[in-house]
């Protein structure tokens, strides 16, 4: 017996040993964060707006383990408006007969550090943070200290032993009070790719005018988004196409020459290709950024004094493996569809295409591969010979690797709108 007690002793302390190792450390500023961080509050909220997508660009996802998700709040003292999330909905605050639920914090991209400015506190009331890594493995729990009411207490986690964190919960020990976050701060186990991708972009000279393509890159965040805008041939070559700042005194002026951008946050910014290519440059833009963006583009059809005289818009594309868009055609008018497609992945891709009726008749099948980094664009005729000149229907794309792709409706072979590409 006496050696039985000795081994559970030992096992208990080496038990307890692997517990102390920990794999959470805990975070009492938002200085002690990496280099690297990246720090949200909620100013961009409108009162009582739900919190659940606010930040889903970010690949952040906030909700609470009861019926609503926490929402966006602000209150006014003295004149400022601070903004805050609050874990209850706007219509029927918490009380004892409905204690407060969990607040949770989920990271698509896992980080490594997770810190949050805490409020509507008071003396003696703490919060209890976990944090769990991809498989929903608890890593550790941690106790705040006292949360100050007002001014706010930053406390969070850094992730230990190369581990990681998915998801933070946080839960006030006093049930009567809502979990609140001032703002919060984290850092990126991997740096997530924020890009976006125009499927087709264009630049020539015709007879009578010229074309040329401008795409408007707009900061979603409330960070500088810093980033560069990469312009690729068919070939998946770079294209030699200059890139400039529109001005605003005139369309067809450009100012320097850019390749990449710093943008305000929520701010935009419009680059230029010039329409002065001798033969029809033709491919897609991939726009790389440090942030969540978003991305158009816009064709447009310049007079020979470099007036603008039509133009149609397309909006950026993420990649996807099935992909459909509607289809038109008219002899009448002479109302067409091109289909452009971009391989942006790092593998060869192979496609395949249906164009359906609105009774899901079949017209046609295309198949084909697209080796990584390369670009196709073709009008329905030449990708379904038999397509009846006259048609309404859509266009189905499929591929084994997530690629970029738009629809486009000419008009006597010009652009003259793009159709939504669903996903």
């Amino acid at each position: 017996m006496k050696y039985y007690k000795s081994a559970c002793m030992l096992l208990l302390v080496a038990f307890s040993m692997g517990n102390a190792k920990g794999e959470i450390a805990p975070i009492n500023s938002e200085d002690e964060l990496g280099p690297d961080q990246v720090k949200l509050d909620f100013s961009n909220g409108p009162k009582c707006s739900t919190a659940k997508h606010l930040f889903q660009n970010w690949g952040i996802r906030i909700e609470n383990d009861g019926s609503a998700a926490p929402v966006v709040d602000q209150v006014v003292i003295l004149g400022f408006v601070g903004t805050f999330l609050r874990n209850g909905t706007c219509a029927e605050p918490t009380t004892e007969d409905h204690p407060s639920t969990l607040m949770i914090f989920n990271f698509e991209y896992p980080v490594t550090e997770a810190v949050f400015n805490l409020s509507g506190g008071g003396e003696g009331v703490t919060a209890e943070v976990k944090a769990y890594d991809a498989t929903g493995q608890i890593l550790g729990t941690l106790i705040s200290p006292n949360i100050n009411p007002s001014a706010g207490t930053y406390f969070g986690a850094r992730a230990e032993n190369n581990t990681s964190i998915s998801k933070v919960t946080i839960q006030y020990n006093s049930p009567e009070l809502e979990e609140q976050i001032i703002d919060f701060s984290f850092s990126y186990e991997n740096e997530p790719n924020f890009s976006d991708h125009v499927p087709q972009i264009g630049d020539a000279i015709f007879p009578g005018g010229a074309l040329r393509t401008i795409i408007v890159v707009t900061n979603l965040t409330n960070s500088t988004a810093e980033g560069q805008i990469a312009l690729f041939s068919s070939e998946g070559n770079e294209l030699d196409l200059d890139l400039a700042g529109v001005s605003e005194t005139s369309p067809a002026d450009q100012e320097e020459t850019l390749t990449s951008f710093s943008i305000a946050p929520g701010g935009s910014k419009v680059l230029s290709t010039p329409g002065n290519s001798d033969q029809i440059m033709q491919g897609y833009a991939i726009i790389y950024s440090n942030v969540p963006i978003q991305t158009a583009a816009v064709f447009q059809i310049l007079t020979q004094d470099g007036f603008p005289v039509q133009e149609a818009g397309i909006a950026g594309a993420r990649p996807a493996t099935i992909q459909s868009a509607t289809v038109g055609r008219t002899s009448l008018g002479n109302i067409d569809t091109g289909v452009a497609l971009a391989n942006i992945s790092k593998t060869i891709a192979t496609v395949d295409m249906q164009l359906v009726s609105t009774e899901n008749e079949v017209f046609g099948v295309f198949q084909t591969v697209m080796e990584s980094g390369t670009h196709m664009a073709s009008f329905v005729p030449e990708l379904f010979p038999d397509a009846p000149t006259t048609l309404n229907g859509s266009i189905l794309i499929k591929s084994d690797v997530p690629i970029v792709a738009t629809v486009i409706r000419t008009l006597s072979g010009l652009v003259s709108s793009s159709l939504q590409v669903a996903q």
